[in-house]
């Protein structure tokens, strides 16, 4: 019994421990032309970031924690004078494409995933 409690010690430590079994990858990306947005998504805690971007694309990978529900990403572009606003926003949650949505004159994408 001892040996099987110290397998199992052994490989959580080379795991790195319980936590990658207990959360989804999540990948957020937006692309904007002209440059310059501001992007909110939900964190690993279900929480909303706020980042303010001044190149073209960003792109976030996280590890969220199973007590989350949904996953929101807010894309609006810095440029509202400019003629086109193309943005583009995609989640995609364990590598497959789960939301896109492209804007080409507000300059504003909205994107839910319900996990």
């Amino acid at each position: 019994m001892k040996t099987i409690i110290l397998i199992l010690v052994i490989a959580l430590v080379t795991l790195g421990g319980c936590e990658k079994w207990f959360t989804t990858a999540v990948k957020y990306e937006v692309q904007c032309d002209p440059p310059g947005f501001e992007v909110s998504y939900t964190n690993r805690h279900g929480d909303l970031e706020t980042r303010v971007i001044k190149e073209s694309s960003w792109s976030k990978d996280v590890a969220v924690e199973e007590e989350v529900t949904e996953l929101w990403l807010f894309a609006d572009s810095d440029n509202i004078l400019s003629s086109l606003n193309a943005i583009t926003g995609r989640i995609y949650v364990e590598g497959k494409l789960e939301a896109e949505d492209r804007s080409e004159a507000l300059g504003m994408v909205i994107l839910l995933v319900e996990l």
